[in-house]
This record gives C-alpha cells, structure tokens and sequence, in this order.
C-alpha cells in the first residue's frame, strides 16, 4: 500500500479543503494511506535555523523523504497559494531535496467557481523551483468548486459526475505513483544536479 504524505494548506480542521483531503483518504484507503501533516508545527523559515536540526522541520522532510508520493490540498487566498503552505516548502527546499522527483498531486477546494484554479498554477510554479522538482503529473490537479455544497452530511462528494473525474484523477495518479516507485534512478540522477545548482545571480 502506497504512503501518500498529504499537506494541507487550511488549518482549519473544518475547512472545504480537510473535507476534500478526508474524502480522498477514505475513498482510497485500500489503495493508500494518507498521512496529515500538521504544518502549523513548523517554524517559521529562517536560512539561520538550517543547520539547528529543529526536530520540527527534521521529522517533515523525513516524512516526505519516506512517502511513496505527496498530495497537496491548497484552498486559495488572494489569487494565491497561504503562507502557511509556502512557509513548508521553504523547508524542503534544502538537503536532502526531500520532494526531488516525488510524485505529486495538487488538488483544492474553493467556494467559487474556479476552484483554486490561480493558487494551483502558483504552487506548480512553486513546485518546478529547482531545489524541489516535484514529479507533479501533467493534467493531474484537480478543482472542487462551491465546495459548501460539494459535500453531504456524511462527507462524501454529492454530484455523480464529481465524484467520477476525481476518481479518475486520483486512479491515474496513483498508476503515476507505482511507475514512479519502479524507477528509484530518477531520484539520483537529477539530485547531483540539484547541489550544483546556481541561479544566474549567483554566477
């Protein structure tokens, strides 16, 4: 069984957005578990902190670094991805590269129409950063609109047809998951790459 590490950026426990990431957690929990990370637990990041060993950060990137993939559950504020949720990424984006070439899902619920749409594009932005490189699978985000009326009183997705594309995005990722889990190589190919890594200002 697949470990699916999943980060929400709401830290309300009663948002949309944990309803989305406990529907997806128990539709699917033949398939995977889905482990909560509580991201309100990290420190504010500080590049003076990296080499503290803050039991904090180190047990997230341990988290990530162990998973077999990661699912991301962002809602959206200011056409934009929350603090709380890039703050996280900061972290991660430092040795070891725990999200290096992980395989990734980003998925959001929002109370209007477009479902995220603008904070998705900024975390897969965000994703592609050249100390992450998330193994994120072209066309596999997915936008749960007026989620207040999305789900019913036992949690579960109300519209059929939801309920359907979700199924089949999660059931192409998890495929993404198991080839990505076959080929451990893509891991250490790329990672030497990473630590020599400059940005054009730093040339």
């Amino acid at each position: 069984m697949f470990q699916i590490v999943t980060i929400i950026g709401a830290d309300h426990p009663q948002s949309t957005n944990h309803r989305l990431a406990s529907y997806l957690s128990k539709r699917f929990e033949n398939e995977a578990h889905f482990p909560f990370y509580p991201l309100e637990e990290l420190p504010p990041f500080s590049k003076d902190l990296l080499e503290e060993n803050t039991p904090q950060v180190e047990g997230f990137r341990n988290a990530i670094l162990e998973a077999d993939a990661v699912l991301f559950v962002t809602p959206e504020y200011d056409h934009s991805v929350p603090a709380l949720l890039l703050n996280a990424l900061e972290w991660l984006a430092f040795e070891p590269y725990p999200l290096l070439e992980k395989p990734t899902m980003i998925v959001g619920a929002s109370y209007g129409n477009l479902g995220t749409s603008r904070a998705q594009d900024h975390l897969l932005d965000v994703l592609r950063a050249p100390q992450l490189q998330a193994a994120v699978q072209a066309d596999a985000g997915f936008l749960l609109s007026r989620s207040r009326e999305a789900f019913d009183d036992k949690g579960d997705l109300v519209q059929p047809q939801v309920r359907e594309k979700l199924d089949q995005k999660m059931n192409d990722f998890l495929y993404f998951v198991k080839i990505s889990t076959q080929n451990p190589h893509l891991r250490r190919k790329t990672i030497d790459q990473v630590r020599t890594y400059r940005y054009q200002s730093e040339k």
